[in-house]
Formats: structure tokens, sequence, C-alpha cells
């Protein structure tokens, strides 16, 4: 079983919460059981993003290709148009997380501590 080691904070603003879950749905709508969770990570969870910050974001799934790292970004360009905030994104599957934490990369910690999470799926262990 995955682990995530975040919990759903109030550090997000209401206008990039509600930006993040629009793009929550969408992906969730076009990839179902495959999207394992969503993160927001950088300078937006921690609080301190200006206004011409992105909105970075962790996407995980079951299995990555290609494709649907497309599709990923050609979602988050959907949003960006239709809300004036970019959101770049990172696009995992499950066993690249597990060797991020494995390595306990920088990167890993830091989206680890500072990670504000918009969706799991419920059997996912927090």
């Amino acid at each position: 079983m995955l682990a995530i080691p975040f919990s759903q904070s109030d550090r997000l603003f209401e206008t990039d919460r509600c930006i993040g879950l629009d793009f929550a749905d969408a992906l969730r709508a076009q990839f179902g059981d495959d999207l394992l969770f969503i993160v927001v990570f950088g300078s937006k969870a921690r609080g301190d993003a200006d206004e011409e910050s992105d909105m970075d974001l962790l996407v995980v799934m079951k299995h990555v290709t290609l494709k649907i790292r497309r599709q990923v970004r050609n979602l988050a360009t959907e949003i960006w148009l239709a809300n004036g905030l970019f959101l770049s994104t990172r696009v995992w599957d499950e066993s690249y997380w597990k060797q991020m934490s494995d390595l306990s990369t920088t990167l890993y910690h830091n989206i680890c501590e500072d990670g504000v999470l918009l969706y799991k799926q419920a059997n996912l262990v927090e």
C-alpha cells in the first residue's frame, strides 16, 4: 500500500484551492482509478507566493506514459487559460514516488514538508 505523508491544509488561498480542485476534478474525470494523488507544493503551498507565482503540482498515477503526461499538461493548460494561473505539473508513477522516497531526495522532502493534498484515492494511507 502506498503511503502519502501530507495533510489537507488550509495554507492555500481560496482562489488557488478552487483552481487546484478544478484541476483535480478534471484529472479524476479523465483518469479515474489510475489517479492516486495530487499535491500542491512550492510557494503556493508554503504561503509565500506572489501574484507572479505559478502553482506547482505533483500528480501521481498508477502508470505514466508520454501520452498521459501530454494529457495532464493539456488539462493544466485549459485550467491556466480559464483562470490565469499557470499550473506547473510533475507527473510521476507510483514506483517513481517510492523511488524518490527510498532515495530520500531533497525534492521528495520539500514536497512532503510543504505539500497540500488536493486529492487522494480512498485506499491510500496518510
